[in-house]
C-alpha cells in the first residue's frame, strides 16, 4: 500500500543525479537506488563500454546518460562541467564515489565490504575471519547496503541535515 509521507520524503521524481564510479560496487548500487526512487542518472565513467548501469537504470523507466571523464585529471573534471550543464541538464544530486582503496580517516572509507576492492584481504581467512568476528552486525557490507542512506540523502527526508558523517559500517566504528 503506498505511503504518501514516504513518498513525498524520499521520492526523487524529476530529479538528476550525477553519479562516478558508478559502474560497479558502491556506486552502482548508488546510482540503481537514485533511480529507483526516481531519479535520472548521469553516470561519469572511464570506460564508455561499460554500460551494465545504464541498462538497470533504463529497465526501470528512468533516464541514463553517460559522460567519460578521467577524474584524477583538473581540466579534464571542469570541461566535464561544463559538457554537463551546457547539455541542459538541471542537476540536484552529486554522488561521487569513484576512486580506488587507499588508507584514510574513516570519515573517508570506513566500511569492510566485499568487493575486489578488498580482494586480497578475503583471500587471507585468517586475517578476513579476525575483522568479520568484529563486525557487529556479523557479516560483511556489500553495496546494496548504501542504498537507503543514499536515497535519504538525496531526498526531501534530509533537507535540514548538513555536514554529517554517516557511517555504513554494520556499527564496526560503534564498538
Amino acid at each position: 500500500m503506498p505511503n504518501p509521507f514516504l513518498e513525498k520524503l524520499f521520492a526523487l521524481d524529476g530529479r538528476v543525479a550525477v553519479v562516478t564510479g558508478g559502474t560497479r560496487g558502491i556506486g552502482q548500487a548508488m546510482a540503481v537506488a537514485l533511480a529507483e526512487a526516481g531519479a535520472d542518472i548521469i553516470s561519469i565513467q572511464r570506460d564508455e563500454s561499460n554500460l551494465e548501469t545504464k541498462k538497470q537504470v533504463e529497465a526501470l523507466g528512468r533516464k541514463a546518460t553517460v559522460y567519460t571523464c578521467d577524474l584524477s585529471c583538473q581540466e579534464a573534471v571542469e570541461k566535464l562541467a561544463g559538457r554537463v550543464l551546457g547539455d541542459g541538464h538541471d542537476v540536484s544530486i552529486l554522488v561521487t564515489c569513484g576512486g580506488i582503496q587507499r588508507r584514510h580517516p574513516a570519515h573517508v572509507f570506513p566500511i569492510y565490504h566485499t568487493p575486489d576492492m578488498n580482494e586480497a584481504l578475503l583471500k587471507d581467512e585468517a586475517r578476513a575471519a579476525s575483522i568479520l568476528a568484529r563486525i557487529p552486525a556479523g557479516r560483511w557490507g556489500n553495496a546494496d547496503d548504501f542504498k537507503g542512506v543514499t536515497v535519504f540523502l538525496a531526498g526531501r527526508g534530509s533537507l535540514y541535515v548538513s555536514g554529517e558523517v554517516l557511517t555504513v559500517d554494520g556499527g564496526w566504528m560503534g564498538r
